[in-house]
């Protein structure tokens, strides 16, 4: 066995079974970074550079050893006297993997040190006690591994949506082969997802594909009105390709993929490229802004004679709302009429119908974790960093550790529900409306909301004052949810 002689240099090893950018900030790649650097640096070690594996299981299945970031370290051995982890969990969740890098690390002069657990494995008694407690990692591993087993097993056995009788639209329950309830698509439903994924992929928008919808009379699964984010929900939800979530969250099967428990709708390459066209995906931060319209009806106003969208255009010196239909060479004879009468008119209904009712955010909050478990994960870490003391009584601390552990799953097994409410801002519609701080933006959010139709007929040739009556509108009769002000 070779021997570093110049003391101080080391590796640290990052990795993450599954990460998207919105992992449990305690096990984050960023914070697992933090840790190694923070140790070294407490040491006084240089650190030559951190390794990562990112969507890389830690158990015995897959990759095992045979992962990059591991292959990388390897290829340091030369240059390092350290390899700091984390955790021993971040290494490996199976006892023989965890001992195999620990000796293979040993054989190049390199000695495993577990920044959580308090283990120097340069030592004979780092080594002992790293070894009980990969097994206990191990036998953790194993016995999520179980549980998700089970719950899939079950899933699979029934067979149906876990929405019980929330069903998606697209799909109906019939009875299933073991006398349960089984979701397929129907046909009907079907037809008009894949119509509107079709057209949404050809480029237009939600908006013209939700007004299409409610023009033609076709209804929500609760038999209302279609909303534009009832239908970006249709096409870019989980359920339209056979997916079901628990607690928000998709459920995996063993490996980790998603589970298809029913028959998609949608094949999974246009669904994604859906995901990928309306940015469900990107942070919030990161998505295209949207362009502002500078009119209270651009794109919302319609022809009554083609059905083309209006956009607003100069005209003899001022300003009309115009067919688009005709600018692109289609037969519309140009159907127009000015902005500001169209849009007092508007306001002026809109502001009747609703700018009493108050202007309420939606809000969702995530209760905090029982202080029990808390107390369960300190009192976990405590026990760990125990066992490394020389007179460390190591059989009873890790019977300890084993029934903090199992305790802690016994919580982690039913997280606590988030609290959705309608909270009032304690302004009404009118008051936000008329407020100037308050941009087109928002106040054309507050029309999408209610108006089913805005289409404008027909004039008669040459310049003439505003008609009404060439204005129809339809309005929502069910009452207005509140509105997202952010």
């Amino acid at each position: 066995m070779s021997t570093s002689t110049t003391a101080g240099r080391a590796i640290g090893y990052v990795r993450l079974s599954d990460w998207r950018g919105k992992e449990d900030p305690s096990t984050s790649p960023a914070r697992q970074r933090d840790v190694i650097r923070s140790f070294c640096q407490a040491k006084g070690w240089d650190l030559v550079e951190i390794v990562e594996d990112l969507d890389v299981s830690g158990s015995d299945r897959g990759l095992r050893l045979d992962r990059p970031g591991l292959a990388a370290v390897r290829d340091l051995y030369p240059r390092a006297d350290h390899l700091v982890i984390p955790a021993i969990d971040r290494l490996a969740r199976n006892t023989s993997d965890f001992l195999a890098v620990a000796e293979e690390a040993q054989e190049h002069g390199v000695a495993l040190v577990s920044v959580k657990e308090s283990l120097d494995m340069s030592t004979p008694n780092g080594r002992f006690v790293a070894t009980i407690l990969a097994a206990f990692a191990q036998m953790e591993a194993e016995t999520i591994r179980a549980r998700v087993l089970d719950g899939i097993e079950r899933v699979k056995m029934l067979g149906r949506y876990a929405g019980g009788n929330n069903l998606p639209y697209g799909y109906r329950s019939e009875a299933g082969p073991d006398g349960g309830k089984i979701l397929v698509p129907d046909p009907e439903q079907a037809a008009i997802v894949r119509e509107a994924a079709e057209r949404v992929l050809a480029g237009e928008t939600t908006y013209a594909v939700t007004r299409d919808l409610n023009a033609r009379g076709v209804r929500s699964k609760t038999g209302k009105d279609w909303s534009i984010q009832a239908v970006r929900q249709m096409l870019t939800g989980p359920a339209i390709v056979g997916r079901i979530t628990h607690r928000g969250e998709v459920v995996r099967d063993a490996d980790g993929l998603p589970l298809q428990a029913f028959e998609p709708v949608l094949s999974l390459e246009s669904w994604r490229s859906l995901r990928s066209l309306l940015e469900v995906d990107k942070p919030t931060a990161q998505r295209s802004p949207r362009k502002r319209a500078t009119r209270l009806l651009s794109g919302i106003v319609s022809c009554g004679r083609c059905g083309g969208v209006m956009y607003p255009a100069s005209s003899g010196g001022g300003k009309s709302y115009r067919c688009s239909t005709a600018s692109r060479g289609r037969d519309c004879v140009g159907v127009s009429i000015r902005c500001e009468p169209l849009e007092a008119m508007v306001e002026e209904e809109f502001l009747r119908r609703w700018g009493r009712l108050p202007v309420t955010v939606r809000r969702e909050t995530v209760p905090p974790e029982p202080a029990e478990l808390v107390e369960i994960e300190h009192a976990i870490q405590e026990t760990a960093s125990a066992m490394a003391s020389d007179d460390a009584d190591v059989v009873a601390l890790a019977e300890r550790l084993a029934a903090l552990k199992v305790r802690r799953a016994d919580l982690r097994s039913a997280p606590a529900e988030p609290v959705v409410e309608e909270v009032e801002t304690g302004r009404t519609f009118r008051e936000v409306w008329e407020d100037e701080e308050t941009d087109v933006a928002v106040r054309r959010e507050f029309l999408e909301r209610v108006l089913v139709s805005l289409a404008v007929a027909p004039g008669r040739a040459g310049r003439r004052p505003f008609a009404p009556e060439r204005v129809a509108v339809e309005w929502l009769t069910d009452y207005l949810e509140g509105a997202d002000l952010d």
